[in-house]
């Protein structure tokens, strides 16, 4: 069940978003060691969190080059938290290279989900094409069922956690083993939580960023009132 409301100024075709933002990819190559071996993920991410309960997280990804090598991994993707102003439980969807349970340097699909009954993750469909443009999203249909929809088609159910979604996150994850490398910047359009009612959207009222060793990867806003469009590099 496809619930989200058409989003203005964007063409569809086949399926695929395609977004006319007007930015200009930049270059950016990380080998720093700051993150080395970390037993915790680092960020290069936008957040939001207005202190309003809200059901569900949307955005649009250009899909960027990547690579990661050996026990490292990297993500380009988006965040709900599933239980209100905890961080305990959560959903997220996006592209990876080299994911625990998907290794490889090929780009890939991927869901993760969290909540007090199991925790899943998996790779999934093909392989994204660097520069194409794609919808992310997770919304709760009913009480305790989270739904995670890539370009407007259902990919899993997160059933087990009820509760508004205070917090979203869009952007960059990465866990060094040895190297991990964008090739160019990873940008991030139109975003936006639904309301507790189905089926009223809004854009970020508010915005900030989570960049844990920024000399690695950085997160930079490029417009705010309303906070919809920005990147990391």
């Amino acid at each position: 069940m496809r619930l989200r409301a058409a989003v203005a100024a964007l063409g569809v075709i086949a399926g695929i978003v395609v977004c006319n933002v007007g930015f200009s990819p930049g270059i950016s190559s990380a080998t720093g060691s700051t993150c080395w071996n970390s037993t915790l993920p680092c960020y290069a991410r936008g957040t939001f969190n207005d202190g309003s309960a809200w059901g569900g997280g949307y955005v649009q990804t250009e899909v960027a080059n990547m690579s990661a090598t050996e026990s490292s991994w990297i993500n380009q993707e988006l965040w709900t938290t599933t239980n209100g102003n905890s961080n305990t439980y959560w959903a997220e969807i996006g592209y990876s290279a080299n994911q625990p349970y998907c290794r490889g340097n090929q780009l890939r699909w991927f869901y993760y989900y969290q909540n007090p009954n199991a925790s899943y993750g998996t790779c999934f469909g093909g392989s994204p094409s660097v520069g194409s443009w794609h919808q992310l999203e997770i919304q709760e249909d009913t009480s305790s069922e989270w739904y995670i929809y890539l370009d407007g088609n259902e990919v899993a159910i997160d059933s087990g956690t009820s509760g508004w979604n205070y917090n979203d996150y869009t952007g960059l994850e990465y866990h060094y083993g040895t190297f991990t490398n964008m090739y160019t910047n990873g940008y991030y359009s139109y975003n936006e939580v639904r309301g507790t009612g189905c089926c009223s959207w809004y854009y970020w009222d508010e915005g900030g960023s989570d960049a844990k060793y920024p000399t690695d990867y950085n997160w930079i806003w490029t417009s705010t009132n309303p906070w919809i469009h920005g990147y990391n590099t």
